[in-house]
């Protein structure tokens, strides 16, 4: 096992207010029947056409619902599927979409003879329902959980129960009609779990990744592998620690297959990010755990492969005074050699990441919701980071004042133009609503909190004896925090903690009462932070 923790240098939040780039909004769509509603999975053509799928509540009854948008926001069609009175999970559909524009989604629905099962369905580019496909596994509760287009069809994995209330995983292929090529049933050592992603590589083989429990009901890592014509060539299972949690997956060029989620922490009482990465035959070629330099609660999982590197993304929930959250993101070679880490968040607010993507040029876009300590309500935060790790803009989707607005998913068009879907609070219910943005020259400020923009910490000498000097610049003023750690986490010096005025600022660190090794400076400034690695030799 190689356990991470912060060793390199934290690339920085440059922020709102001062980013290099800057993004606009080109327009922005309500969705706006009766009732409510929220968008939980979405696509994006190359041309800019949007596709939504979520859940819709009206009187009485819940379906879910499908929507096309065209490039310029208007709405083109929408379908609903699945109609029922009982509540359904707010994962319960997901949306793939194949080169012609055709919408498959996978769900759990009510089926033609029992409670619920797993449901496919495809769509025209024009909305009109091809076909609907039913997988009954005797139970009540089965649920189709992820899928993936293949060269000719789509791939489908779920959840199917039996009468006396075991556990099956159910992996099935269907061509472009509709008609099932193959279907392939994998039964746990213990009655929990299921699927929670899939993935199709070059030769149309499947990669399922689920959830699967140990004996001792603790959940680990499953990766099942199955050949073209569903022959299930090999299973894996991953436990650390403790609890693991599989979150995504994805695969590179030459079929590696790479999965992340979290676990049990190496330090207790905490949870920290996991990456795993598989050759095509299945051997673990490298795997990497992270646990931050204050062994903050690490969670969530997303993890995306472009040509030059693997980007891995997470959440940390800090224990430190504030107690506030962060997007975290890492890109690594595909040797498993980290090559920058970014953070991004500040002391006044919370932001949880909800997902992810990246473009053809490695530009890589995080999505989520940041809750201020200080005020009512939550905002969409979208964030680009280049594919050197340096933040390119950022933005905050706020619908009315005081609102909950939520960014859950996000999809890029053939130009790398974001669109960010979730819901929005619009008394007296939700509302699902999708933002599409594109870029301009000008940056403007964000009013919501004073902020600093970073330029990158610089430490000189290093290693050092006793003392170094620590110089960073600001290119807005802001409240700064500069502060030291130990291995442990424990703070060993205070060195800055109040206002500071823009420009080039030096602070002399004196290690004279410590003992050689390895210690973190830690610069936080509006919602920039970075940690720098340090060496004590004496």
């Amino acid at each position: 096992m190689v356990w991470r923790s912060c060793v390199t240098v934290c690339v920085l939040a440059l922020l709102h207010g001062a980013a290099q780039a800057q993004v606009t909004e080109n327009w922005v769509s309500l969705f706006n029947p009766p009732g409510a509603e929220e968008w939980t999975d979405m696509a994006m053509d190359a041309a800019g056409n949007v596709y939504v799928t979520g859940r819709h509540w009206g009187e009485g009854t819940v379906h879910y619902v499908t929507a096309r948008y065209s490039p310029d926001g208007d709405l083109l069609w929408a379908q609903q599927f699945g109609t029922t009175s009982v509540p359904i999970e707010d994962d319960a559909v997901h949306l793939a979409l194949d080169s012609c524009g055709c919408v498959y989604l996978t769900c759990k629905a009510p089926g033609p003879t029992t409670s619920w099962d797993i449901a496919t369905v495809k769509y025209s580019p024009e909305g009109e329902e091809l076909w609907v496909e039913y997988v009954d596994g005797q139970g009540r509760e089965d649920q189709g959980r992820a899928l993936a287009v293949t060269s000719g069809g789509v791939v489908v994995a779920g959840t199917a129960f039996t009468n006396n209330g075991g556990t099956r995983y159910v992996t099935i292929q269907y061509d472009g009609e509709g008609r099932k090529e193959w279907a392939h049933v994998y039964t746990p050592a213990f009655n929990s779990g299921g699927p929670l992603a899939v993935a199709v590589d070059a030769q149309d083989n499947v990669i399922v990744l689920a959830v699967t429990y140990d004996s001792n009901g603790s959940p680990d890592f499953l990766l099942l592998k199955y050949c073209c014509q569903g022959e299930l060539l090999w299973s894996r299972v991953y436990g650390g620690y403790g609890p693991d949690f599989p979150e995504d997956l994805a695969l590179d060029e030459v079929g590696n297959i790479y999965a992340a989620g979290f676990g049990y922490g190496t330090f207790p009482g905490t949870l920290d990010l996991i990456l795993l990465a598989y050759d095509p035959d299945g051997e673990m070629l490298w795997e990497q755990i992270w646990d931050s330099p204050n062994h903050d609660w690490e969670h969530g999982g997303f993890v995306a492969v472009h040509e030059t590197g693997v980007y891995w993304g997470g959440k940390a929930f800090t224990t430190l005074p504030g107690h506030n959250s962060t997007y975290q993101l890492f890109k690594y070679s595909f040797s498993g050699e980290e090559l920058w880490w970014y953070s991004k968040g500040d002391t006044l607010s919370h932001h949880i990441l909800e997902d992810m993507a990246v473009d053809a040029q490695g530009n890589v876009y995080l999505t989520g919701r940041r809750t201020l300590h200080y005020a009512v309500g939550e905002d969409g935060v979208t964030v680009k980071v280049g594919p050197d790790g340096v933040e390119q803009w950022a933005v905050t989707y706020a619908g009315a004042s005081n609102s909950i607005d939520e960014a859950l998913v996000i999809a890029l068009d053939g130009e790398g133009n974001p669109a960010v879907a979730g819901q929005t609070h619009v008394e007296p219910v939700y509302q699902a609503f999708v933002v599409k943005y594109g870029t301009c020259l000008s940056a403007a400020p964000d009013p919501v909190a004073d902020r600093a923009a970073l330029q990158p910490l610089t430490v000189s000498p290093n290693p050092f004896n006793p003392e170094t000097a620590l110089g960073y610049r600001l290119s807005a003023p802001g409240w700064v925090s500069l502060q030291v750690y130990d291995t442990a986490g424990r703070e060993t010096a205070k060195l800055v903690n109040g206002w500071q005025d823009a420009g080039a600022h030096e602070v002399t660190f004196d290690g004279a009462g410590l003992p050689s090794g390895i210690y973190f400076v830690r610069l936080q400034a509006g919602e920039g932070m970075a940690v720098q690695k340090i060496v004590l030799l004496k």
